[in-house]
């Protein structure tokens, strides 16, 4: 029974990541079936399907996550957490920069930038807060019981997501990889030290993302 629970987990995992990398194709597919041309909204609407659907998915565990979530017990790791990965991203970003004098490029910073800004709201605050997490960690987290092979798998899945569709011809591509990485890695290093509890994490992502979109929309 253990055995089919967890190989039923495993398959669900799969799904949950096979889908991640290829929804937007599919919805890119149909709208242009459908002979739709309209960036921002067909982003819009296959990352809020992917979202429904991901937090159905994981209602229940999500739901018990934030029942048992404390604020006034977990607000000093929030803050501490979010102090760290601030200061992390900056000194990776600054040393980076030493390395490489030329421009370092974010591919998804520029993509953003041209779209809808009610579009990258959501995207930045909502989908890679709730969405991203569910996937990374949660999903993630409940394939794989060693925490540190955990800590490793989901940061580096996490990474390859994001720089995937990225030039990686490119140096400043695989420099801008390694940030992706070293706070992806504290996040996952958080959420085991909270008891695999994504509230935290969550809170943590949420506001450093407030950074690059305050950015994005200046």
């Amino acid at each position: 029974m253990g055995g089919d629970s967890k190989n039923n987990i495993l398959f669900k995992t799969l799904i949950v990541i096979i889908l991640f990398f290829t929804y937007t194709f599919i919805f890119n597919a149909l709208f242009t079936i459908l002979h739709i041309d309209n960036p921002s909204l067909t982003m819009f609407i296959s990352d809020f399907i992917f979202l429904i659907g991901i937090i159905y998915a994981y209602k229940n565990t999500l739901k018990k996550d934030i029942q048992t979530f404390k604020i006034k017990e977990k607000a000093g790791t929030i803050f501490i957490g979010f102090i760290i990965v601030l200061l992390f991203s900056f000194l990776i970003n600054g040393v980076l920069n030493l390395i490489y004098p030329e421009k370092l490029s974010d591919s998804n910073f520029s993509i953003l930038s041209s779209l809808n800004p009610l579009y990258v709201v959501f995207k930045v605050l909502i989908f890679s807060t709730i969405a991203e997490e569910l996937v990374f960690h949660k999903a993630i987290g409940q394939t794989i019981d060693n925490k540190v092979a955990f800590i490793f798998i989901s940061t580096f899945i996490y990474t390859i997501a994001n720089i995937i569709y990225w030039d990686l011809t490119l140096v400043s591509s695989w420099l801008n990889a390694i940030n992706y990485f070293v706070i992806y890695l504290i996040l996952s290093v958080i959420y085991v030290k909270c008891h695999n509890n994504i509230v935290p994490v969550m809170i943590i992502k949420l506001l450093y993302n407030l950074f690059p979109l305050i950015i994005l929309l200046s």
